[in-house]
């Protein structure tokens, strides 16, 4: 049997989650509703971890936590600070004269730290498009679960960390709490005594945690479209997908486009041009979020960057 927690024990007063905002519109306030979802979001990710975790550990035989009462447990909130906006999240038991049961839930915490940290950085450290093609599938990507396999977890929690990814709720609460970030210079920055790193978040990579929000806001485009022809490179395709089936970034440059081919075109056709420069005509929405309803594509040659240009002179 796998061992389940890991063997460093620590006193629950040492174990701990900073959660800090930073950037213009965190000088010493937060948007309220931004600061209520966030909360409820933390809370929900933290106490699902929890939960998986209490019943884990309950499968052992003669486990101390047989008929434990998780409420005995609070997550609580404490040293709010200005000119940022940080709080640090930690764990408060409330047991007396049980020294064997609090070290087993100083344990638990421990863990939920540790796990909720993970989930964060296998995801911020992978390719977005990838993860998103395998989440639509219900699956986790083999990038992310390879990098919670390597980690530092226990065979138990890295089971936990990889279900969690692919539970749709969790990862809408997992969102609410990135969502605060808005412009270019604000970032999040999640700390812990469990990390090796802290975890920074930022304009740059924030898209993959916010995959459910980014969804949902993409099916309600409503802006009208109109026909363009447009150059660039062909970054991931889909096969199974109904829509989305191909990624695109115009000039192989800024934010992927996401193409959807019209009645008549067969994804199938288009396997070989992964990776490849291609001309695209379709109805094209220029909104917060591109697309393109895709009526033809043909492979073209990569632009000739100007050091080739003027040896061409030459």
């Amino acid at each position: 049997m796998s061992v389940l927690f890991s063997e460093d024990k620590k006193d629950i007063e040492d174990i701990y989650l900073k959660i800090k905002y930073d950037g213009p519109s965190f000088d010493g306030v937060m948007n309220i509703q931004d600061l209520g979802n966030e909360l409820l979001g933390l809370e929900y990710c933290l106490k699902e971890i929890l939960d998986r975790l209490i019943k884990d550990y309950s499968k052992v035989k003669d486990s101390e936590l047989s008929g434990f009462d998780v409420n005995l447990i609070d997550i609580v909130a404490k040293d709010f600070i200005d000119n940022c906006f940080l709080k640090t999240i930690a764990a408060k038991i409330n047991i007396e004269k049980n020294a064997v049961l609090v070290s087993i839930i100083a344990l638990i915490i421990q863990q939920l730290f540790s796990i909720y940290g993970e989930i964060h950085t296998a995801q911020i450290n992978s390719d977005t498009e990838i993860i998103k093609i395998a989440l639509q599938k219900n699956e986790v990507s083999t990038e992310v679960a390879k990098h919670i396999k390597n980690s530092s977890l226990t065979d138990s929690a890295k089971y936990i960390a990889i279900s969690l990814i692919k539970d749709k709720k969790y990862r809408e609460n997992q969102a609410k709490i990135i969502k605060p970030i808005k412009g270019s210079a604000e970032t999040l920055e999640i700390s812990s005594s469990e990390f090796e790193n802290a975890i920074n978040i930022d304009h740059s990579n924030k898209d993959v945690l916010l995959y459910e929000v980014l969804e949902k806001n993409n099916d309600d485009n409503n802006e009208v479209g109109k026909s363009e022809t447009v150059n660039g490179r062909i970054h991931y395709i889909n096969l199974e997908a109904g829509r989305n089936h191909i990624g695109f970034k115009e000039n192989a440059e800024g934010v992927s486009i996401r193409c959807h081919l019209s009645v008549g075109l067969n994804i199938n056709n288009y396997k070989s041009f992964l990776g490849e420069w291609v001309e695209i005509q379709g109805v094209f929405k220029r909104g917060k979020n591109p697309e393109i309803d895709v009526e033809k594509i043909i492979k073209t040659q990569a632009p000739i960057n100007k050091a080739e240009q003027e040896n061409l002179r030459l």
